[in-house]
C-alpha cells in the first residue's frame, strides 16, 4: 500500500472500527421490511464475482489524500493519491478479525476505512496526535493489542496435541473425568408470587422463612427422606413453578459450579452439607454412585480440559512473572487479588 504505513493510522483503525462495528450490529438487529435473507447460492455467486478481482488490482482509490505520514503530505491535493489493492484491503480486514466475504461486509469495512482515514488526517492537521492524552491512549492500545495477539497465539497452540498426549493427561487427572450419579434438592432463596402475566415475583421479606425451611429439609435429607418428596416440598413451600431435576446422571466435576464441586469428595450414600448460593437459594446433594469412564467415551472432554489446562498454565506463567504490590489505601484491601479473580 502506498502512503499508508503510519502508526497513527493503525491506532485510528482499531479504535474507529469499534464504532463502525456497533453501528453494523445495530443495523443487523433492525433489518428493513423488504430485506430478505440471501440463499447460500447467492453468497457463493458474490464470492465468485469477488474472486475475479486479482490481489494486485486497486479496490480503493483516494484522490486528494496523501496518507498520514508528514513526509508524504503534498500541499497540492490534486497530486495526492492513495491506492489500496485487494490484497492490502483483505490484510487490514484480517488484522481486525473482520469477515469481508460478503458485499455487505466489505461495504461496511470500506465506509470505516475511508471515513476514519480522513478523520485521522484532519486530527493530525489539528495537532491532536501531539496531545498527551492521545499518546497515553496509543500506549494503552499497543499494550492491549500485543496482549490480545499473545492470547490468540496461546489459543492456537493449545489445541495442538502430540500423539498420546490426551490419553496421558486423562490417566494423570482422573478426578477431572470421573462421573457420578447424584441426587439434588434445590430450595429457593425466597417465596414467589404469581403475577397476572405468568411471571413469578420473588418476595424478599420471605428469605428468613425459606432459610428455616431449607435447614429443615436438609435435616430430613440426612436421615434418608426421599429426595423427590423433599424437592416437591421445597417447590411447594416457595410456590416455585420451575421444574428442578432431582436425579443427575453422568455428571463430571466441571458440570457443577466450583462452589459445589466438593460434592465429588463424598462417598456413595453420603449427603453433602447445606450449600448456599447467594441471591439464588440452597442445595443439598447425595452421592449415589461414581465410575471412571473409558478414554474413548470422553475423548472430546479430555481435549477441552487439556486445552484449558495449557491456557491456564501459560497465562499464570506470564502473570506470575512479576510481583505486584498496590496501594491498598487507594485501591482498597486485596485489590490485586480481587482484580485477578474478576478478570
Amino acid at each position: 500500500m502506498r502512503h499508508y504505513e503510519s502508526r497513527l493510522a493503525m491506532l485510528v483503525f482499531m479504535v474507529g472500527f469499534g464504532l463502525m462495528a456497533n453501528l453494523a450490529i445495530a443495523q443487523e438487529k433492525k433489518p428493513a421490511a423488504s430485506q430478505t435473507a440471501k440463499s447460500p447460492e447467492a453468497d457463493e455467486r458474490e464470492r465468485a464475482e469477488a474472486d475475479k478481482v486479482s490481489p494486485d488490482t486497486p479496490v480503493i482509490t483516494m484522490d486528494g489524500f496523501c496518507g498520514l505520514s508528514p513526509a508524504t503530505v503534498n500541499p497540492d491535493k490534486t497530486a495526492c493519491r492513495t491506492v489500496i489493492t485487494r490484497a492490502e484491503f483483505e490484510k487490514f480486514a484480517d488484522a481486525m478479525d473482520f469477515d469481508a466475504d460478503s458485499y455487505r461486509g466489505k461495504s461496511q469495512f470500506l465506509a470505516f476505512y475511508v471515513k476514519f482515514s480522513l478523520f485521522a488526517r484532519e486530527a493530525q492537521k489539528q495537532g491532536l496526535d501531539k496531545d498527551p492524552r492521545f499518546q497515553r491512549k496509543l500506549e494503552l492500545s499497543r499494550i492491549q493489542l500485543l496482549g490480545q495477539m499473545l492470547l490468540q497465539d496461546f489459543q492456537a497452540k493449545s489445541t495442538q496435541f502430540a500423539p498420546g498426549e490426551m490419553e496421558k493427561f486423562f490417566r494423570e487427572n482422573p478426578a477431572l473425568f470421573e462421573q457420578a450419579t447424584l441426587l439434588r434438592v434445590y430450595i429457593p432463596k425466597t417465596k414467589f408470587k404469581d403475577l397476572p402475566n405468568g411471571v413469578q415475583q420473588p418476595l424478599v421479606d420471605s428469605a428468613t422463612e425459606m432459610k428455616l425451611a431449607a435447614q429443615a429439609i436438609y435435616s430430613r435429607a440426612r436421615t434418608g427422606t426421599d429426595f423427590e418428596a423433599l424437592q416437591k416440598e421445597a417447590s411447594d413451600t416457595a410456590n416455585y413453578k420451575e421444574e428442578s431435576a432431582v436425579k443427575l446422571e453422568k455428571m463430571s466435576r466441571d458440570h457443577l459450579r466450583r462452589s459445589q464441586q466438593i460434592v465429588f469428595d463424598l462417598k456413595p450414600g453420603e449427603t453433602s452439607a447445606l450449600l448456599e448460593e447467594p441471591n439464588e437459594g440452597y442445595y443439598v446433594f447425595k452421592m449415589v454412585s461414581r465410575e471412571m469412564p473409558s478414554f474413548e467415551s470422553v475423548k472430546s472432554q479430555v481435549g477441552i480440559a487439556l486445552q484449558k489446562h495449557r491456557m491456564d498454565a501459560w497465562i499464570n506463567n506470564v502473570t506470575d512473572s512479576a510481583k505486584v504490590s498496590v496501594n491498598e489505601e487507594f485501591f482498597g484491601p486485596n485489590a490485586w487479588q480481587k482484580a485477578g479473580k474478576d478478570h
